[in-house]
């Protein structure tokens, strides 16, 4: 009976023990492996499945060799995004590539999510200029969690990738599979996950990807 007593609590500590592991490899872009990343959303943009482009914005859209282009005309930044119900009960991931083509270098580039209106959304996002910031917007109140922060991390003539990963109460942050921030993760407020562009600028998106994960 001892026996079975030190083995249940050998397991239990063990289970424990994967479990921080786990947590702990979560700042490491590499510390969650594919095979524990189970995708649900996946867009390629290789063409308009997912109706991206429509009557209202076929002018500033276009889809290019597997990339979908916005170009932004308009003298204020402008957001787009899909329903994509994520259980936030799991934990997550969100990625997608942007590049800078052309425009205000200084200003947000990126992607946001759990959004219910583009007054309530979670944002992360860079700059041409070689800066990143992570923040939320609700309502009309606007809560900084990293003020735009300069990292050598930014591709200014390529793709960078953004990563948003949730592992358990925590958001890890990556860009171009370069750990840069970490936060407590809170309830999303919508399921709206999308881009966002800054006035007068011209981008590239390769792809868009949503995985749940399963670190036990």
């Amino acid at each position: 009976m001892l026996n079975k007593y030190y083995i249940l609590i050998f397991l239990v500590a063990f289970t424990f023990q994967s479990k921080a592991q786990s947590i702990w490899e979560a700042d490491k872009y590499k510390g969650v492996p594919l095979d524990k990343k189970e995708i649900f959303f996946f867009e390629d943009f290789i063409n308009n499945k997912n109706k991206w482009i429509n009557d209202s914005n076929s002018k500033i859209y276009s889809i290019n060799d597997s990339c979908l282009i916005i170009y932004n005309t308009f003298s204020y930044p402008i957001s787009d995004g899909k329903e994509i119900s994520i259980n936030d009960i799991k934990d997550f991931e969100i990625e997608t590539e942007i590049k800078f083509e052309s425009g205000e270098e200084k200003d947000f580039i990126g992607i946001f999510w759990g959004s219910i209106t583009f007054d309530e959304k979670y944002n992360f996002g860079f700059s041409a200029n070689s800066g990143f910031t992570i923040y939320k917007d609700f309502s009309i109140e606007r809560t900084k969690y990293q003020d735009w922060k300069h990292t050598d991390f930014i591709n200014k003539t390529s793709y960078n990738k953004l990563t948003i990963r949730k592992i358990d109460f925590h958001y890890y942050f990556f860009i171009n599979k370069r750990f840069v921030y970490k936060m407590s993760y809170d309830i999303l407020p919508g399921n709206e996950i999308g881009f966002i562009i800054p006035q007068k600028t011209k981008v590239s998106i390769k792809n868009l990807t949503v995985s749940y994960i399963e670190i036990l």
